[in-house]
């Protein structure tokens, strides 16, 4: 079954933009680089089998992507080499939050703000395709777990991405074209012929 325009119906992406799992291993990644915690301290917002929480003396970040939202309108690009493709290009912002837990809290959320502002720091996250959008401000948000309270922090931080999807879009080479001015205006009707 064809997935391009020579065949009528609906086309699908031959490609797709990185995956909401690639762009949280970025993120993951980028924190442990900043804040120097273990990779194992460094957890998913979000786990299907969620592990049990390390000790409340233990310093540890939980990061995940919240939502997203769709900036401003996409685009269709068509590039006619290789018999013609359309690439959609859209643009996104996602909201993320990394909430830090334990003693060392507050310390590990001051260094990642402060370690995002600096452009190698953010190495991760352009080759997955991401880029800063802003760091908002930490909250205090402390949690009762098992009768003791932890230390949590918030950090809200926002993440732009520019999505391409590629679909199988044709050139047309030859058929009847009828074109016509802004007023109704026939101004030619000829066929289109290939160049040969």
């Amino acid at each position: 079954m064809s997935n391009d325009s020579t065949t009528p119906g609906y086309l699908r992406p031959q490609s797709e933009p990185p995956t909401r799992e690639a762009i949280e291993d970025a993120l993951q990644s980028t924190v442990v680089g900043i804040t120097g915690l273990a990779p194992a301290l460094v957890r998913p917002r979000v786990q299907s089998e969620p592990p049990k929480q390390p000790h409340y003396a233990s310093t540890w970040c939980s990061i995940g992507l919240l939502s997203w939202r769709r900036d401003g309108f996409p685009v269709a690009v068509h590039a006619g080499d290789d018999g013609g493709m359309d690439t959609v290009i859209s643009w996104k912002t996602w909201a993320v939050m990394a909430s830090f837990y334990g003693p060392g809290a507050e310390d590990m959320a001051d260094r990642l703000m402060d370690g995002l502002f600096l452009d190698q720091n953010r190495d991760d996250l352009r080759a997955a395709g991401l880029t800063l959008a802003s760091v908002g401000e930490p909250q205090d948000a402390h949690e009762l777990v098992n009768q003791r309270w932890v230390r949590r922090v918030d950090l809200p931080l926002s993440i732009g991405t520019e999505t391409k999807r590629v679909y199988g879009v044709r050139n047309i080479l030859c058929g009847p074209v009828t074109i016509e001015s802004g007023n109704g205006l026939i101004v030619q009707t000829t066929p289109m012929m290939e160049d040969i």
